[in-house]
């Protein structure tokens, strides 16, 4: 960001970098809402195929993301890095359309780590700062960011 660039001037994913496993799962729950409207349209090869590669990139998914070394154990920031986390907000795309793609165990992990950052406004969007985000009213996500 230039040092004219006001807040309210960005979009939410400027201000996180391309290897965030928050982002990641919002592309991997598109694919298999793809493959549900494949399905639907009575395409059910390329409906198999994405459902197929949805799966298999969830699994990587918790393999580079999920920090289980840690106590409570939690999705990080970014691949690797096991000292951050962040809100995982793009959760609710496999929730809202039934996709069931991402496990439980995932939910339930979120719900048990949560807590243990919660603020006095509720839990910060990740790591690098005491912000989070609310969607109300969504018009602009950066107009937005509370801090916590």
């Amino acid at each position: 960001m230039s040092d004219t660039t006001t807040l309210d001037s960005i979009q939410l994913t400027d201000l996180i970098d391309s290897n965030q496993t928050n982002l990641a799962l919002k592309g991997i729950i598109g694919i298999e809402a793809m493959a549900q409207i494949a399905n639907r349209t009575g395409n059910a090869v390329d409906g198999a195929n994405y459902t197929n590669i949805a799966h298999n990139y969830i699994d990587l998914w918790q393999a580079y993301g999920i920090n289980y070394n840690a106590t409570p154990p939690h999705t990080e920031l970014n691949y690797g890095n096991a000292s951050t986390y962040s809100l995982l907000y793009n959760l609710f795309g496999d929730a809202e359309l039934g996709l069931e793609l991402v496990p439980q165990s995932v939910y339930d992990m979120q719900s048990n780590f949560y807590p243990t950052v919660f603020n006095e406004y509720g839990v910060p969007l990740d790591t690098r700062g005491p912000w989070t985000k609310s969607e109300s009213p969504p018009l602009h996500p950066c107009k937005y960011l509370v801090p916590v």
